[in-house]
Parts: structure tokens; sequence; C-alpha cells
């Protein structure tokens, strides 16, 4: 196959996950801390050999624990082509940009004279040509991390292993780095996995999200689109990543029928029977506060409430299982006397339009 797959166990770190990239294609793996996340990256980069499975690049098996029909093999981190870059730069301390990001390439063989002519071809390419010769205490968090980048892509790797790029940064370096790897990682057939927690990391340079639980997947699909994970999560992380609610029933006609009865409004998914296990993601846009007494209008009890500019966010308690419970804002202009203090009660109208009901996992 080409691009990369990842199919393999650590059982010490209670980890077993198939994650596949295709060439040219940005997958993001999300998850909980301990979630297994850089598992998964150490795997691919050859930091932690597999007790089962494979890692394939490129139709190159990098690593197999074998089994029948199949020989043990094991490809070095500095042999497999691939480049992992983290929230920490890593840079060496005692050289200066031009010759970090000449290093990868000197280790391959190359001359001191050539890998540095390459190397501030790198620099220039992620913006960094005026750091060529400072050392990594003279650079900002965003300057190092455009270093990290440029050496990582100085060893042309065809699998780039970002874990937490964006992590580290203050706020005016973080949208810079980002768009410098959408940058990069446009166009080409090199394929990415992006671990993160950042939502904007995830819509701004990933093209599928695998959600992981325990060392295990759980949900997998697109980013961006209808039924994409962060627009209709089925997973309590995906949903709190995406700012929405997760609410579990049945799967009716028109809805959601809830545990105690009620119908919430939505729009099922194909394939969703009714009768079956399902959840619905409301986004807080699904929701608005009506007075009493509205016909259709459904209770929510207020449990958080959380300002943001000039709206408040009066969002319900999270659900057994630890999904995120519904939100509505409400400008503060139209806020009334004692709704935004938790426990109260508040009749809110739904928009069917915006909520998707998809199957539950599992």
């Amino acid at each position: 196959m080409s691009g990369l797959l990842v199919a393999a166990t650590a059982p010490d770190r209670d980890v077993d996950v198939e994650v596949a990239a295709g060439p040219g294609e940005v997958v993001a793996v999300l998850g909980a801390n301990g979630a297994g996340k850089s598992t998964a990256l150490a795997l691919a980069a050859g930091l932690l050999r597999p007790a089962r499975g494979r890692v394939v690049l490129d139709g190159t098996v990098l690593a197999d624990a074998g089994g029948p029909g199949r020989r043990p093999a094991w490809t070095p981190p500095h042999r497999r082509r691939t480049a992992l870059m983290t929230q920490d730069a890593l840079l060496l301390p005692h050289l200066a940009a031009r010759d970090d990001v000449a290093f990868p390439l000197r280790a391959r063989g190359v001359g001191r004279r050539e890998a540095r002519r390459r190397a501030e071809g790198w620099l220039a390419r992620v913006d960094a040509a005026g750091l060529a010769d400072r050392r990594p205490a003279q650079l900002s968090g965003g300057q190092q991390q455009r270093v990290a980048l440029a050496r990582a892509l100085a060893a042309e790797p065809r699998a780039l292993l970002l874990d937490e790029p964006t992590a580290a940064l203050d706020v005016a370096a973080a949208p810079a780095v980002r768009a410098l790897l959408a940058e990069v990682l446009a166009g080409g057939d090199r394929c990415a996995l992006l671990v993160t927690h950042d939502v904007l990391d995830v819509v701004a340079l990933a093209h599928r999200a695998v959600v992981l639980e325990h060392g295990r997947v759980v949900e997998q699909g697109p980013v961006h689109g209808p039924d994409g994970v962060l627009a209709a999560p089925r997973s309590a992380f995906a949903a709190r990543l995406a700012g929405v609610g997760l609410l579990r029933g049945t799967a009716a006609t028109g809805g959601l029928r809830r545990p105690d009865g009620t119908l919430l409004p939505g729009r099922p998914a194909p394939g969703c029977a009714a009768g079956t296990a399902a959840v619905a993601a409301v986004p807080p846009s699904a929701l608005r506060v009506v007075p009493a007494g509205t016909a259709g209008a459904l209770p929510l009890v207020v449990a958080a409430v959380e300002p943001r500019g000039d709206v408040v966010r009066l969002r319900a308690a999270d659900g057994p299982g630890g999904e995120p419970g519904p939100a509505v804002d409400v400008p503060l202009a139209a806020l009334r006397p004692g709704a935004a203090v938790p426990g109260a009660t508040l009749a809110v109208a739904v928009d069917a339009a915006a909520v998707r009901v998809r199957a539950a996992l599992g």
C-alpha cells in the first residue's frame, strides 16, 4: 500500500491501534491524555517496537513482530524516511540553526558544504533564513519550531509525524506555525499523522480524524462535512473538542428519543435505524431560549456558565459517560435575571436541521 499504516500493539502501554494515512493525507489522532496517541507516533517513528502487528510505509515493512506467514522485521528510526516533530523543538544547543537543519543530511552521508546549502534552502522555505547563524538560546519558541520543521523536512520524509506541534507556542506564534504547516503539507504525496488537542490544528490541517480511548480506536472519519468527526461526533472527546453537546438515546423518526421519553428533534443520518442506540450532536447554535410554556420547548438545567464576549454560554450537566451537556448561547442584552446561575431551568427551542443523529459507538 502507499502511505503509512500503523497496525500494532504495545501491551505494556495497553495500546492496540490501527491508523492509516494515504498519500498526501493528514490524519489527526485525537484523544484524552493517556489515550495512546503519542504511542502510535512512537510506533511509526521506530522509537517503540510493536509486540504484535506491523508498520508499513509506501509498501515497505518498517516493523513486523512476525506471525503466521510473516517474518519479524525491524528498520531503525534513522532509516525509516519518517520525521517526528514534537512540541519541544529539541534543537541541538551547541549548533546554529543552519547546522542543526543540516544534521540529518550529514547523517545520510551528504557532504558538509552541500548539506549546509540544502539546509539554507529549507530555512528559507519556512521563512527562517535570517535565523541561520543563531543557536537555540537566541530563538523564540515560534522560531525554534520553524527551525525544527526545516530540520524535519530536510530529511525528506515520506511520513511526517507531528506531536502537538503548536502546544508550546504563545497565541501570537501558533497561527504562524499552523499556517506554515498547512503550506508544507498542501499538495504532494507526503502523508502525516497529527497528534493535537487544538481544534484549530484539526480543522486547518487534517483531512481525517481518528479518536482513541484507552488505547483503542473508537471513532474515525472525515474532519469536514455534515457527518464529519467534529460536526457530528459520536465520542465524548470529539464532542468536547468540537464544543458541541452529545446526548444519548435511541433513534426515532424526527430525532432522538431520550431515556425520559422526550423527543429531541434532529436529522437521523443515513443508516441510523429507528429504535437503535444513537447519539445526537447538539451545537449551541441549534438551541435558543424561549419563554416558558412555549409549545415544543425542552428544559435545559444550567450546570455551568461560560462568558464568551457578548454572549454567555449556559451549559447543561455532562452525561453519565462524560458526554458534554448541550449548551445555549444567550446575548448579554437578552439575559434575564436568575438565568445565568447553576440550577436555573430554561426553556429552549431546538432547530432540528442543526442536530445530527447517528448510530452510537459500539
